[in-house]
């Protein structure tokens, strides 16, 4: 809107000077709201961000926008800027919230070219918000807190204010908001992958919901996707990843749940190398002058065998057998069996289950299947909380230096290997993650097609499904829907009346360890 008129003053002995306003009013939709990633700035005021340089011809919010855009490859937006500076020990502090829809998470995206946005756009960019979930305000709010207002003068800026919750177990990032209570209610789900349409509209493709490649369907009953060979589930997830050394993927942060179960199936070759990590950065070169209480989460094979380092932020917890454990932690592991586990760097498949809450913290290799020192458990101070690491998971190797151990009070460093090998079937409380190709990575590829010990057995599985391995060897674990010995039948309803039931006679023993039910059902 181009707005002209006419003001005098009195005062000043000025009559019919002319004057003009330009406004311009953008539209942000419900879809993009939870999209929006907080960052933190030092270098500039919110009023000074607004203003427009001489000789530049834009502002600093414009070329913070143009820098992010070339990293991202879309449209970004500015959803949100805070109108008053936060006072910290590094001083003044402003907050810009950015959404756009790249291909890979632009909160990863930022993180990781932090420092080139800095450069590029002169406007120093401090922290970015990783797994932050922004929320539409209350409609009881009063109509001043609904909104931001930052006036330079000759320009202002009028933005919504929202509310933020950490990436905890009711946050689900990168989803539709109206959507976000219907995927909480079966999150609890052991192997939950969410349905098409739990994250898109119901009778659209818009945003496409299909990972890897995956066409979108739409139709009345809601979108399907047609998934490209390698790709499983109903969004077409890539469910393993080769690394070939020296590399990383990101996925999403470990949700700051009181109760994590992680699973991960892995093959290699090396001794010592990293699996998962998800901490802090290193501060410096140089150990910190004061202690740094930060927590973390390093999972990695030393001598082939588990060792994991766990800290939600009272003590450093470790688990690790008698014969690679090298110090003593602030928490005892339990005493272990008389005789150790082989090695799991032997190149067959093995899987590890990290679990901690209710006071204990546990690691489970191959579901002790194969005896030995198989379970590892520590105890947890009373009161600790989740995991609280505005970070990603790191997979299979670290983006950055390892942190210095010293610097957090751990009690030992964090190996610098990167693994050597295939992961699959990594599940964070149930969900499997996609390490396809929109997750962001270097020297990694997604698929292990050299892999699968099912095929190699003349047992190949279906698209359906995907291969594990077991006391008797490779079998073919279906999805949701589907039976058979190659998962290519599709699974028999039953219906029930009031008061009816089902006895079921298992065919084989389950796991003595770990079970798991899987059940769809219609009501």
């Amino acid at each position: 809107y181009f707005l002209q008129f006419w003001v005098s003053d009195a005062a000043q002995g000025q009559v019919d000077v002319l004057a003009n306003v330009t406004v311009q009013v953008n539209t942000l939709s419900h879809e993009v709201i939870p999209w929006a990633v907080p960052v933190t700035l030092t270098s500039h005021s919110p009023q000074h961000l607004i203003t427009h340089r001489q000789g530049v011809g834009r502002s600093p919010l414009e070329a913070l926008v143009e820098s992010v855009e070339s990293i991202a490859g879309a449209e970004v937006v500015v959803v949100s800027l805070e109108g008053q500076s936060m006072t910290t020990p590094r001083g003044a502090e402003t907050q810009v919230w950015l959404a756009a829809r790249p291909r890979q998470p632009l909160d990863q995206l930022l993180l990781l070219h932090r420092q080139q946005v800095s450069s590029e756009s002169g406007v120093e960019v401090s922290d970015v918000g990783v797994g932050v979930c922004l929320t539409q305000p209350h409609h009881e709010q009063r109509e001043g807190s609904r909104a931001w207002v930052v006036d330079a003068n000759t320009t202002a800026v009028v933005t919504p204010r929202f509310h933020t919750m950490t990436s905890g177990c009711s946050c689900h990032i990168r989803q539709p908001q109206i959507l976000q209570e219907q995927q909480r209610q079966v999150t609890e789900s052991a192997a939950y992958q969410p349905n098409v349409a739990a994250v898109t509209h119901p009778s659209s493709c818009q945003p496409n919901p299909c990972l890897n490649g995956g066409r979108c369907i739409a139709n009345p009953r809601g979108p399907s996707c047609v998934c490209p060979q390698g790709t499983s589930g109903s969004i077409c997830k890539q469910l393993s990843r080769h690394f070939a050394g020296y590399g990383w993927a990101w996925v999403p942060s470990v949700p700051t749940c009181s109760h994590v179960h992680i699973t991960l199936e892995f093959q290699t070759s090396c001794s010592t190398c990293l699996l998962l990590y998800a901490g802090p950065e290193p501060t410096s070169s140089h150990p910190a002058a004061r202690f740094l209480q930060e927590d973390v989460l390093s999972v990695e094979l030393r001598d082939g065998q588990p060792w994991v380092m766990l800290d939600l932020g009272t003590s450093p917890v470790l688990l690790a057998p008698s014969a690679t454990r090298h110090k003593k932690s602030a928490s005892q592991v339990t005493s272990p069996p008389p005789h150790q586990t082989s090695s799991l760097a032997d190149g067959r498949w093995h899987r590890l289950d990290v679990i901690w809450g209710q006071q204990k913290a546990e690691v489970i290799t191959d579901t002790c299947e194969g005896g030995g020192e198989c379970r590892l458990t520590a105890s947890l101070p009373p009161g600790v909380g989740g995991l609280r690491v505005a970070a990603p998971l790191q997979v299979g190797g670290l983006a950055h230096s390892p942190p210095h151990h010293l610097d957090h009070g751990w009690p030992a460093a964090v190996t610098h290997a990167a693994f050597r090998g295939c992961m699959r079937n990594l599940r964070i409380n149930g969900e499997l993650q996609d390490l396809g190709r929109e997750v962001l990575s270097h020297n990694s590829s997604p698929g292990c097609r050299n892999h699968d010990h099912c095929l190699a057995a003349g047992r190949p599985c279906s698209s359906h499904s995907r291969c594990i391995t077991s006391q008797g060897g490779p079998v073919c674990e279906c999805d949701l829907g589907w039976s058979g010995d190659a998962c290519d039948q599709k699974a028999q309803p039953s219906s029930f009346s009031r008061s009816s039931y089902i006895k079921m006679a298992l065919s084989t023993s389950p796991p003595p360890n770990t079970t798991s039910l899987q059940l769809r059902s219609v009501t």
